[in-house]
């Protein structure tokens, strides 16, 4: 899992608790305010039934008394008040109340007419339609009352369940926010705290030391390329040693050859014959190339490692200085056949052909090195596209697998060459000179039998990349 996708979830999760809690409340406020309109209509519908009632036995007393101007604004009253709760039914069995108490009271009503002059002569005893009258208001009022009652109990029980809904979205985000917190520190700050331990230790003289490849993807990449790098480090450092025992081993031998034949010539010894004095004259000074050579490399390897490689440039003929290498590698391995193939045009190319020459030599001199006697070695250069290529073909011990992603280090040798001198630097310091130039150096990777490495340089003709 990566971090966006980690910070996508925590972000998804906020919003939902953050949409979640403002349904509750938008649900709960609705709901209230349902509630009180409900609540405010049966107030006003009990107001009018209270009402009706009364001016249903105002009526009555004054149809008793024989009034009849009061009667007509009454009834009009009564009418109308009747009219107004239908607005505020609540159900379809309150309506059919209504309907029924407008009913009684039309009754009333028309009774009412009818037994004025009687009421007037002797005392009326209770009306029944009046009754009947007042007892469907009463239905009404009951009904009201009881829907009001069932509203302020399911009000309060919303009024519970907000309680409980609002303190779980009070508490839910920061709960939630907190439950994430610690759920993204164990997924990436434990990791990257980790991560930061390890480096720390190896940093500190730890060199076994790797850190731990967990968390999102990215912190795996970070923790993998540290151990990649922590692993290099640990080679490089092992390729050191071996080389500083190896150059050690190297350094001995010349020095014992050298110590061996001056001793041919000490000053309480004659001379030998001048024919053995120039022999052992040869030998000497193929010692002191030899060390030469090794110091040589050492000094170009520091200048490389330093940035303090120096180049003099100039426009030179790459053919010239193809030839001239494998001229000099066949007079001094004449057991090697090394053809060259050279294109019929000029190949101009610039840069410091002391340089270009130490690159084609090690490579030419690789060849010889590792390849049995006989075997041919081939050199061939080419131009295309703006570019010079100069590839060095031989058939000789090859590179294992497991050493081909490291022959360009420093210090490096192959598991094959067991034996054969050399520093382990000359390819890691014709890849500087190369690169210098705007060139690049490789392997065919595809060859499996032999070594074959490939040098392009950009030709005079085109820029440097």
């Amino acid at each position: 899992m990566s971090l966006r996708t980690i910070l996508t979830v925590t972000m998804v999760v906020l919003a939902a608790l953050a949409i979640a809690a403002a349904l509750a409340l938008v649900t709960g406020a609705a709901f209230f305010h349902r509630s009180a309109v409900d609540l405010d209509d049966a107030v006003e519908s009990v107001r009018l039934a209270e009402e009706l009632e009364v001016d249903l036995l105002v009526h009555g007393q004054h149809r008793a008394a024989g009034g009849s101007g009061t009667d007509a604004m009454l009834e009009s009253r009564l009418r109308r008040n009747v009219g107004k709760m239908y607005r505020f039914s609540g159900s379809s069995e309150e309506t059919a109340l209504i309907r029924d108490m407008e009913t009684g009271i039309a009754a009333y009503l028309a009774a009412s007419d009818r037994g004025r002059a009687a009421a007037a002569r002797a005392p009326a005893p209770p009306d029944p339609a009046m009754v009947t009258a007042l007892q469907a208001v009463d239905r009404v009022v009951d009904i009201n009352v009881r829907q009001a009652r069932e509203v302020q109990q399911s009000a309060a029980a919303w009024d519970r369940w907000a309680r409980i809904v609002g303190t779980v979205a009070a508490l839910a985000p920061p709960v939630g926010l907190a439950a994430l917190l610690l759920w993204v520190r164990g997924l990436v700050l434990r990791p990257i705290i980790r991560v930061s331990e390890a480096m720390r230790r190896f940093g500190a003289g730890e060199r076994t030391v790797r850190a731990r490849e967990e968390g999102p993807s990215e912190l795996v990449s970070v923790a993998r390329t540290f151990n990649e790098m922590a692993a290099a480090l640990e080679r490089q450092r092992e390729a050191q040693l071996a080389f500083l025992a190896g150059i050690g081993h190297d350094l001995v031998n010349p020095l014992s050859a050298l110590r061996l034949n001056v001793a041919i010539v000490g000053p309480d010894r004659p001379l030998p014959p001048e024919a053995d004095v120039r022999v052992l004259f040869q030998r000497l000074e193929r010692q002191v190339e030899k060390l030469q050579r090794m110091i040589s490399d050492l000094l170009d390897a520091a200048r490389v490692e330093t940035g303090q490689l120096s180049l003099e440039l100039q426009v030179c003929e790459l053919k010239e200085l193809v030839t001239g290498v494998v001229e000099q590698h066949r007079q001094a391995a004449p057991a090697h056949p090394i053809t060259v193939s050279l294109p019929p045009a000029p190949v101009p190319v610039c840069c410091d052909p002391l340089r270009i020459e130490q690159v084609l030599a090690n490579l030419v001199g690789n060849a010889v090195k590792y390849s049995p006697k006989g075997e041919p070695i081939e050199v061939a250069l080419a131009a295309h596209d703006g570019r010079a290529v100069i590839t060095v073909t031989d058939q000789g011990l090859g590179i294992p697998s497991e050493d081909r992603p490291h022959i360009f280090e420093p210090f490096r040798r192959g598991s094959r060459v067991r034996g054969i001198s050399g520093l382990g630097l000359g390819l890691a310091v014709a890849r500087r000179i190369v690169e210098a130039h705007g060139g690049r150096i490789e392997r065919d990777e595809a060859r499996r039998t032999g070594a074959a490495f490939r040098v392009s340089l950009p030709t005079a003709a085109e820029p440097r990349a």
